[in-house]
């Protein structure tokens, strides 16, 4: 991770493509940026919006993973899920999730007890779409876990948050990466 760290910070010495594509939906937010680190490309898949990506670079908590086979096609076992992503989206899951209105309104709903929440990609139920469970209390949220059997990535696409937590980590996302833009540095 050091490395990955090391290299997004020298990001914008480097050739960049993306090309956006759609996961079995057309209002994908995803994204694969092609990255030249010299020695090479590297496709990443990402969910910050491209002109972010072009002005700021990525930062590791928005690389969503890595196909494997660059040229392969985009599926589970040619995807590797960036772990530095998913504990940044359940981290933000669990500290925003309790203030948006669906979320609170389920919990009022329920008053103790747990509600799932759901992974919205299409498909049929199972346990790799339930990405957390909001544990309520007398109507409010007391706590979020998340469910480490849900898949980024699986056959049916990749994963999609409820409208309001996916528009919210994206814009979260972006403004951490505008606040993390590297300094321009001499090589050489």
């Amino acid at each position: 991770m050091q490395r990955l760290k090391h290299f997004l910070a020298f990001f914008g010495l480097f050739g960049l493509a993306v090309s956006a594509f759609s996961a079995n939906d057309t209002l994908s937010p995803f994204a694969v940026v092609n990255v030249d680190i010299g020695s090479g490309e590297v496709h990443y898949v990402t969910i910050v919006p491209q002109k972010i990506i072009f002005s700021t670079g990525l930062i590791p908590q928005a690389i969503v993973g890595q196909l494997l086979q660059p040229n392969g096609k985009i599926a589970p076992e040619n995807f590797a899920r960036n772990s530095v992503f998913v504990e940044y989206m359940h981290d933000f899951i669990r500290r925003e999730g309790a203030k948006l209105p669906q979320i609170k309104s389920q919990a009022e709903k329920i008053k103790n007890g747990k509600f799932d929440l759901m992974d919205l990609r299409p498909g049929p139920p199972s346990s790799e779409n339930i990405i957390g469970v909001f544990n309520v209390q007398n109507g409010k949220i007391i706590s979020y876990e998340r469910n480490r059997d849900h898949r980024i990535l699986s056959n049916n696409g990749f994963f999609r948050l409820p409208y309001g937590i996916e528009m919210k980590l994206i814009e979260e996302l972006s403004a951490e990466a505008k606040r993390n833009v590297p300094q321009a540095k001499k090589v050489g």
